[in-house]
């Protein structure tokens, strides 16, 4: 599996890969390390319901 581009992507499209893996294919350990390496303002989007819904909205149409 290849490594994400982060600095390709825009700041939306991280917020959304970050919501997505924090609430799908992250662990414990990796959510820890997400919620420490953002801000506490990023880290309320990233795990907002709404925002994690559009997220795996979003990542479900791109591997369609």
């Amino acid at each position: 599996m290849n490594k994400p581009d982060y600095e390709s992507m825009s700041d939306w499209e991280l917020l959304a890969h970050l919501s997505y893996c924090y609430q799908v294919q992250a662990n414990d350990e990796g959510r820890k390390l997400i919620r420490e390496a953002v801000e506490p303002e990023i880290f309320e989007l990233i795990t907002h319901p709404d925002v994690q819904k559009t997220a795996e909205q979003y990542s479900q149409s791109k591997h369609q």
